[in-house]
């Protein structure tokens, strides 16, 4: 019901291709597997993206609630993530 006015997102993709991966008793098909590998260079990319922005954007707004005398938000690293 929800795809009918938001699109799907990159989250639903992989849960659905989770959820068909592990479906029967066969190995991933071609099909599943070039789907893995195209939505994990996705999520590659949005994980750089999300690392950018914690790394500039984060530290600039960080800098002005220090300034303002106001506790800064801390964002601890993830493990396995470069």
């Amino acid at each position: 019901q929800c795809t009918l006015d938001q699109p799907i997102k990159l989250y639903n993709m992989l849960i659905t291709l989770n959820m068909q991966i592990q479906t029967g008793d066969y190995p991933p098909s071609q099909q599943l597997r070039e789907v893995a590998d195209d939505l994990s260079g996705k999520l590659d990319t949005e994980l750089k993206r999300l690392l950018l922005l914690e790394e500039s954007e984060l530290k600039a707004m960080n800098d002005l609630l220090r300034a303002a005398g106001l506790p800064h938000v801390f964002v601890p690293k993830k493990p396995g993530v470069a």
